[in-house]
């Protein structure tokens, strides 16, 4: 299964490194993206290593004189009977049907000082009469100080605060250090794993030896006329090199012992608009010299999530797999390799 998924982001790799935008391939636009956002979130992940591990307990006076960190712990009473909520009223009935905040005041009952907390509607009933609160300090929302300013001010509980406690949550420096973090590590695994999809063509090839192979005398009543390849082909007319996945080869040894795939492939470039850039249309080869033929090895191609019998030959230039629909079909691809060049030998 790992080898499978493997598979099918080798084969969307290869596909995006042949996208352009802006002449960069999309899967190395994406990784320099990926760069960027971890060079801004990274630090941000530093931060929350740095940032305390727990709220500091304080006082609602030292709150009200700003001499608090952000994060905090406040002890002190609730007063329900001068909650505040925002939302939207029935013009009729005068009642509120969409409740969009609600705003208790806490009380430090020594010096009648509030800041008001910000909980759910639903939790309002169930809030003791003393509670710790623990959460973020934050200013008032607009839409709240400009209800306050049409209350009649309280005697014993002072309400001119501006500040509120978001309750249960976190300071943002937790957040943003998160999103920084992942965001690195992911960019991390993606570099790793496109650049050694790189270094490897793009391919995933397993070994698997094959006792049929190693047998080297038996043969198969299959044809290998034709052999799927991935590697290094020359285009006749240029002398251009390009790497392809899974092309239709025929092949043949020539005279030197050399073994020979040929293909005609359409390699042209072509503009989204339709506008010829180069045209690279027509017969390319593949060329193993005889020597690389020494040492071959038996193994699976797994491509886009599928599973084929291959052979690998290891090259000065690049390796090259070739892929068969069957075992026997491989077998006989291989029957007659060793018929033709003595030398070769699979492992």
């Amino acid at each position: 299964m790992f080898y499978k998924i493997l598979s099918h982001i080798a084969a969307w790799n290869e596909e995006a490194n042949h996208h352009l935008v802006a002449s960069v391939p999309v899967n190395w636009l994406l990784l320099m993206i990926g760069t960027i956002l971890s060079l801004i979130g990274f630090p941000f992940f530093i931060d929350s290593l740095k940032a305390p591990t727990s709220p500091q307990t304080v006082t609602i006076d030292a709150v009200l004189d700003r001499k608090t960190p952000e994060w905090i712990t406040l002890s002190g009473e609730f007063r329900k009977d001068l909650t505040l909520q925002i939302g939207v009223k029935d013009i009729s009935t005068g009642k509120m049907f969409r409740i969009d905040g609600t705003y208790v005041p806490l009380v430090n009952p020594d010096s009648g000082k509030a800041v008001y907390v910000s909980v759910e509607a639903k939790e309002l009933d169930s809030l003791p009469a003393r509670a710790q609160i623990s959460g973020v300090i934050e200013s008032l929302p607009y839409e709240v100080k400009r209800e306050l300013s049409k209350r009649t001010p309280i005697t014993d509980v002072d309400l001119s605060t501006q500040l509120m406690i978001e309750k249960d949550r976190h300071p943002s420096v937790y957040t943003a250090g998160l999103i920084g973090f992942t965001i690195t590590l992911l960019t991390a695994i993606y570099g790793i794993v496109i650049s050694t999809l790189a270094v490897k063509g793009n391919t995933i090839f397993v070994h698997v030896p094959d006792r049929h192979l190693l047998a080297r005398g038996l043969t198969s009543d299959a044809t290998a006329e034709g052999v799927t390849v991935t590697g290094t082909f020359t285009f006749s007319q240029q002398s251009f090199t390009q790497r392809f996945l899974g092309v239709r080869s025929f092949w043949s040894i020539d005279d030197a012992g050399r073994l020979i795939f040929e293909a005609n492939i359409d390699a042209s470039e072509v503009t989204r608009l339709g506008k010829m850039i180069e045209e690279k249309k027509g017969h390319w080869t593949l060329v193993i010299p005889q020597d690389e033929l020494k040492m071959l090895e038996a193994g699976v191609l797994f491509i886009a999530g599928a599973s084929v019998p291959s052979i690998k030959i290891k090259g000065k230039n690049g390796d090259t797999i070739l892929s068969f629909r069957s075992t026997e079909e491989r077998q006989a691809f291989f029957a007659r390799l060793v018929a033709q060049s003595p030398a070769t030998h699979i492992r």
